[in-house]
């Protein structure tokens, strides 16, 4: 039996999860069932895996992503593409969105950088309508940080979204705009011309001619 230091059972090794120990090579290193993401399942020995030489049960001929994405279709889903793009984000600096994301040091973990299929196992299917969204937006993309959102609840999470504190309660303009009954462009107007939050967030719009707006 292994010892818990070298057990290897269910551990990940790209494609490969370590099912149970069987035996030991010839040269006394020990093997180990393996079942592959495409459903089979192949004995390895410990240091193919370790050092990642084992990559998958022999579907990975054409490279580390070909068998899973082009079997399941993936390779044109709007999970590839979120993936793809947030690579590009992080680690392009020609990318037009480079300056906000690796130029400030968010990065994509190295679990998900190297395999879309761990980052599609991480994360799921991603549901109409929605795209990646990081919790804390000042740390990289990686499991724990990472959950599919609508665009509407990804705005709230912009760092440069402003929240603003009435009566105890903490609200970005949007909401409070929602909460009060003003549009957030006014709100945003007043507090720009030095308006008290309190009176930006209570006071009725007054409209005075057609088209001039609030006063």
């Amino acid at each position: 039996m292994a010892s818990k230091a070298h057990d290897l059972t269910g551990q990940r090794f790209y494609r490969l999860v370590a099912v149970r120990r069987e035996g030991s090579h010839k040269s006394g290193e020990a093997l180990w069932v393996c079942r592959c993401d495409c459903g089979s399942e192949k004995i390895f020995r410990s240091s193919f895996l370790k050092s990642g030489r084992a990559r998958g049960c022999g579907c990975l001929a054409k490279g580390p992503l070909t068998y899973g994405i082009k079997s399941h279709g993936l390779h044109r889903s709007g999970e590839y593409g979120v993936w793809a793009g947030m690579k590009q984000r992080c680690g392009n600096p020609k990318h037009a969105a480079y300056y906000a994301y690796g130029a400030r040091g968010i990065m994509v973990c190295a679990r998900w950088a190297n395999s879309f299929e761990a980052f599609y196992a991480d994360m799921g299917p991603r549901p109409e309508g929605m795209t990646i969204e990081r919790v804390d937006v000042n740390r990289g993309y990686e499991p724990g940080n990472c959950k599919w959102a609508d665009l509407e609840e990804q705005s709230r999470n912009k760092r440069t979204n402003r929240l603003i504190e009435h009566e105890g309660i903490s609200l970005c303009v949007k909401d409070w705009g929602k909460r009060v009954g003003i549009n957030g462009d006014t709100i945003r107007a007043r507090l720009r011309l030095g308006w008290d939050v309190g009176l930006a967030l209570t006071t009725p719009v007054r409209q005075t001619k057609k088209g001039e707006g609030w006063r």
